[in-house]
């Protein structure tokens, strides 16, 4: 069934002009299987067909990749809704750097200040819930950059 699948998405694609509408709609009615191969072949047509990735997304949801859907959210800035994705699935981990690396590299203090307050609150969590040591940064959570610059940006907040 694999051959097929890459078959008909090679067909599809590699058409002239590409039929990504016709590939949307044979995703879209479950034609085409959900796969982790099929997932990450619409990651990569996402560059061509933006709505692929939104496909990619909802596939790997579906297939129960909670981790790797944050990981694909991260990495394309969705950062609100990858913040939204781990508080409703609490097996998802992404590291506070990660995200906070992710935020500063918008250049929005917004979207800097909203991501460090939700790292916050999260460690908090964890904290609760006895599964971390201590509601602040660690040094193994490699945040003292980040720290260090909401400090400066928010001084009169901190």
């Amino acid at each position: 069934e694999a051959f097929l699948v890459d078959f008909v998405i090679g067909l599809a694609v590699g058409s002239d002009p590409p039929r990504y509408h016709t590939l949307h709609q044979l995703l879209q009615y479950h034609v085409i299987s959900d796969s982790p191969q099929v997932a990450r072949q619409l990651l990569a047509l996402s560059r061509d067909y933006p709505p692929a990735l939104q496909l990619s997304i909802d596939m790997l949801h579906r297939l129960g990749s909670h981790q790797d859907v944050a990981d694909v959210m991260v990495t394309e800035g969705m950062l609100l809704s990858v913040m939204r994705y781990i508080k409703r699935h609490s097996t998802v981990l992404v590291p506070a750097a990660t995200l906070l690396r992710a935020a500063l590299d918008t250049r929005d203090s917004i979207m800097f200040h909203t991501t460090y307050r939700f790292v916050q609150a999260m460690h908090y969590q964890l904290y609760a819930s006895h599964r971390r040591s201590s509601p602040n940064f660690l040094p193994q959570d490699n945040c003292q950059e980040f720290s260090e610059q909401f400090n400066r940006m928010f001084a009169e907040e901190s």
